[in-house]
């Protein structure tokens, strides 16, 4: 029950509406992944069939939630449909991957385990399911400055090894292997050390 919601009208004219509560943040349409996807998509499709995008943006900007990322994928999704492309269509993976690393993985929709930048991906894995809890400071933090903080030093010591497929043991592993941006995106916003130590000391979280 939480997500963007984008949906595609088909017509001769590209174009993008935002509404929700996040569209103010969201900055300029023209600056929006929906129409880079669709710009890089239409580079290698000719005659590509387009249409009036309306998204609806509910997943907080420039919160490390890959929201955007979402979005732009879901639009390669929605074109593939319109233009009887099959899903592993190897152009829909390049475009995805011309927009941003993790584009592919959200256009692949499936649980993995990201490294690199986000363009290196394992098999899927079938994971159980969690519940989770969201919290966001509403402070705006771009990928790109906590790339630029992070350091090797900042890597866990711990090997990944095979992810367990049962609740409870996935969540001990999950103790065990925190997420390598971490330290840089505390460095780079207190407020999200903040959030994390206020969830870490609330009881069954």
């Amino acid at each position: 029950d939480f997500g963007d919601t984008l949906t595609l009208l088909p017509g001769a004219k590209l174009a993008l509406d935002v509404s929700g509560p996040f569209a103010m943040a969201s900055g300029p349409v023209h600056d929006n992944l929906v129409l880079k996807a669709v710009a890089e998509l239409r580079a290698s499709r000719s005659g590509l069939k387009v249409g009036h995008f309306l998204l609806e943006k509910n997943i907080p900007v420039a919160a490390g939630l890959g929201g955007g990322s979402a979005d732009a994928a879901a639009a390669l999704r929605l074109l593939a449909r319109l233009n009887h492309m099959a899903h592993d269509d190897a152009r829909l993976a390049s475009a995805a991957l011309r927009v941003g690393a993790d584009l592919p993985v959200c256009l692949t929709s499936q649980p993995c385990v990201m490294t690199g930048i986000g363009e290196q991906h394992s098999a899927p894995l079938d994971l159980p399911q969690l519940w989770a809890v969201l919290v966001n400071p509403g402070v705006l933090l771009a990928t790109r400055d906590v790339f630029a903080r992070f350091t090797v030093a900042d890597t866990g010591a711990k090997p990944m090894g095979s992810i367990p497929h049962m609740q409870d043991a996935l969540i001990d592993f999950l103790k065990q292997h925190d997420n390598d941006l971490t330290p840089s995106a505390i460095a780079c916003e207190p407020a999200v050390g903040n959030v994390l130590m206020t969830l870490r000391a609330v009881p069954g979280v």
